[in-house]
């Protein structure tokens, strides 16, 4: 690209329960390198582990936050990335979330000259979802990243259209540690196997009892370690976060608190057991851990179970359900005894090139060739089809709120009290900042975070949109 402007793009993320979704966009974004400029608007509290890799971008607080009334979310939304988007000014946005969000949406209708993607990878459940998947007109393109148990998928998105890619990974992107350097770093003794425990991360839906029944039986292999990983965003007043037994073996528990990536570190392990969530498994299979996948029942539209079933048919890894401890427990012998030998063969026998290999093809598609004026656009909103949309827009706010009352369900949340410009004004002190390391708080303290380096334009229309959505003093 000698001698011309290097592409502007902004990679969205949707905030999720992990990390799931910052992960494929940071690997999408290292493999475009220097060949574009990239930008992150997350509605993660991980983007400050992007940013540990140097790249720029902006936190948008979730549709779960708290400080802003749900029913006013999405205009929140749509008028932050209004003014991101005429801050930045790039030429191809990518979304990545299965719930592309309409404040989201309808920013980008008014900007056609942009190029909108949507990331969507497949596996989904059977279920309600065409309020989501009618979005697919919202965006120019659609990219599906490869799935390593693709021929399982029977879900409604697996004959959809859209630009189908090897699996995305880390991977692909982050360079690994040798055995002892890892082993190092993590406080494990190299000349001693060690098993990674993914299991229970400390998030929403975690299955608790499945990793107490875990670490129960994989202590009774006294001759492994058990490294236990916390999750970067998980809530440290759970008690999922700790060790979560007491036992005279618990020497061999090693804890493992919030390292990302934690491919970075997978030599120094012999096994693992995970969930089997898209990138745990495309993270595990690619760097040939043997592992045993229990799948997360509360994933809401990620068919876990398809997916790890899939694998244990191909004989590349070992499932059992989250709620059959004695299944649980057979496995974990199976894994620590005979069955793991045959497992790392078979996955020694996979070509690289079928694991991953999709961060690089999703940048040369966004560095080069990004399609642009397919979608729906105007200056009108977006809003999904069928009922619950026309519900949406015929009931006025105070209507649903009513009704949720009624209904014994949560109504949408207000900020608890007056909120300031400055921390200390008032019972809650609204932050405004570009430091990213406010934004690892703000699920105990509002943050509206500025990019850095924004212009004083910039940050002066967004104290407006702070004074319009929050309830100032």
């Amino acid at each position: 690209m000698s001698g011309q402007a290097k592409r502007r793009m902004v990679l969205v993320t949707s905030n999720g329960w992990g990390l799931g979704h910052l992960s494929r966009e940071l690997a999408i974004a290292l493999a475009i390198g220097d060949r574009a400029e990239v930008i992150m608007f997350s509605f993660s509290r991980g983007l400050p582990l992007a940013a540990e890799f140097g790249l720029r971008g902006e936190f948008c607080p979730g549709p779960d936050s708290p400080w802003i009334p749900q029913d006013r979310w999405n205009k929140y939304v749509e008028r932050r990335f209004e003014l991101f988007l005429d801050e930045v000014m790039p030429e191809v946005v990518l979304f990545d979330g299965v719930a592309p969000y309409i404040g989201v949406i309808n920013a980008l209708r008014k900007r056609p000259a942009i190029s909108a993607g949507w990331l969507r990878r497949g596996m989904w459940r059977a279920g309600p979802t065409d309020g989501q998947l009618a979005k697919s007109n919202a965006f120019d393109f659609i990219i599906e990243p490869g799935d390593i148990a693709a021929d399982a998928d029977t879900g409604p998105t697996a004959n959809l259209p859209a630009i189908r890619v090897p699996p995305v990974s880390l991977l692909e992107v982050v360079p690994a540690l040798g055995r002892t350097e890892a082993a190092a770093a993590l406080g494990l003794d190299p000349n001693r196997p060690a098993l990674l425990l993914g299991l229970g991360l400390g998030l929403p839906g975690d299955p608790v009892d499945a990793r107490r029944a875990v670490i129960e039986r994989a202590l009774q292999h006294t001759a492994w370690q058990v490294g236990f990983i916390t999750s970067p965003l998980a809530d440290r007043s759970s008690d999922t976060t700790g060790d979560p037994i007491q036992s005279d073996d618990a020497s061999n528990l090693v804890p493992i608190d919030s390292v990302y990536p934690l491919i970075r570190y997978l030599a120094a392990f012999d096994a693992a057991i995970n969930a089997a969530g898209y990138n745990s498994v495309h993270e595990l299979i690619p760097a040939r851990v043997p592992t045993l996948f229990i799948p997360k029942l509360a994933s809401r539209t990620d068919n876990q179970t398809a997916r790890a079933a899939f694998l244990e048919q191909r004989g590349l890894a070992l499932t059992a359900s989250q709620d059959d401890v004695a299944a649980i427990q057979h496995q974990v012998d199976n894994l620590l005894g005979d069955a793991r030998a045959g497992l790392a063969e078979r996955l020694n026998e996979i070509p690289v090139e079928a694991l991953m290999g999709g961060a690089g093809a999703v940048a040369d598609i966004l560095a080069t060739s990004a399609p642009v004026g397919i979608r729906e656009t105007g200056t009108d909103d977006w809003r999904q089809p069928g009922f619950k949309g026309w519900a949406k827009r015929a009931i006025p706010p105070a209507g649903v709120r009513l009704a949720q009352r009624v209904l014994g369900r949560p109504s949408p949340g207000h900020p608890p009290g007056p909120v300031s410009l400055e921390p200390g004004e008032s019972s809650i002190g609204l932050l405004v900042s570009d430091d990213l390391d406010a934004v690892s708080r703000s699920d105990r303290q509002p943050v509206e975070h500025l990019l850095h380096d924004a212009s004083s334009a910039y940050g002066e229309a967004r104290r407006t949109i702070i004074h319009e959505f929050y309830d100032l003093e």
